[in-house]
Order: structure tokens, then C-alpha cells, then sequence
């Protein structure tokens, strides 16, 4: 079962279900299919949902040559970002915030029918963003998204 699931009145997003692409930012962030949710730093609102919902990313720390560790769940603002480096920046302002499992996600292997590559890294605010366009979204720290290392290739319904 995933989703998204109110702890202490913060959300948790769990890697089983919610994941969206934000047709404003171009990130990947928690949002169970549905607009206005989280912090897009397009017009300092709610994330608008666009496209696939991906799901059934596995959690865990043990990496191979293909899957990489480290992927969290913002709480501020919604955003999957990468915490090995350190908390990045957030569209809410400051650092992410990490809440819920670290999700292990596949990189450099083949797109199927039911998992989209193009996913990369921003090396600049250390969110997931959708790299297969000719524009890269707008980056929380100013400017566009700045991709850096892997291609993964994400799974979706």
C-alpha cells in the first residue's frame, strides 16, 4: 500500500504510490495524483500534476552498479532529492527535509513500457527533475535544473 500518510501533521510519502511529474518545475514529487500539493517554485504554490503516476520504487541502502541509495522524500516541499551530499535546496525555503524511507532507484538500464527514463539529478538544489525535454524546469535556486551523473529510469502504472 502506498501513498501519503499524516504522521504527527506532516506527510509522509512512501515509495509505493504518488509520485508525479510537476508540469511547472519539472520534478518528481509526492502528490497521490492530485494538483496544488507541496511547493513548486513556479508561482510559489502547490506542485500540477502532469503525465504518469510512478510507483513501486524499493527502499533500502544496498546499492549495485544499477541502483543508487539515497533518494528521500521532502516534507516541505514535496520533492524526491538525493541526501547523500547533504539537505540541498528547497522550493519551502532552506534545506530539504527528509521524511520516510530512503528509496533505491534504478539508473543506466534500458526504458520499458512501464518505466521512463530521462529522470536525472540537479546538482544544484538535489532534486529528481525529467531531463527528456528541450527546457529542464525551473531549479529552486535560480535558473533551470542542472543534471549531473545517472539517467534513471523510473517505474510507473
Amino acid at each position: 500500500m502506498g501513498g501519503t500518510l499524516a504522521l504527527g501533521g506532516e506527510a509522509q510519502a512512501e515509495s509505493g504510490l504518488g509520485w508525479r511529474f510537476c508540469q511547472q518545475c519539472f520534478v518528481m514529487f509526492c502528490g497521490q495524483g492530485t494538483n496544488g500539493q507541496g511547493r513548486c517554485v513556479v508561482g510559489g504554490s502547490g506542485h500540477v500534476a502532469q503525465g504518469f503516476q510512478f510507483s513501486n520504487m524499493p527502499t533500502g541502502y544496498t546499492e549495485t552498479p544499477n541502483d543508487q541509495s539515497y533518494w528521500n522524500f521532502c516534507g516541505n516541499c514535496y520533492n524526491m532529492y538525493f541526501s547523500y551530499y547533504g539537505p540541498g535546496l528547497c522550493a519551502g525555503g532552506n534545506g530539504h527535509r527528509s521524511l520516510g524511507a530512503t528509496m533505491l532507484l534504478r539508473h543506466d538500464v534500458p526504458e520499458t513500457p512501464t518505466a521512463q527514463a530521462h529522470w536525472r539529478f540537479c546538482y544544484r538544489c538535489f532534486c529528481m527533475f525529467y531531463g527528456g525535454y528541450p527546457t529542464k524546469g525551473r531549479c529552486a535556486t535560480g535558473g533551470i535544473h542542472q543534471a549531473q551523473g545517472f539517467d534513471f529510469v523510473l517505474p510507473h502504472a
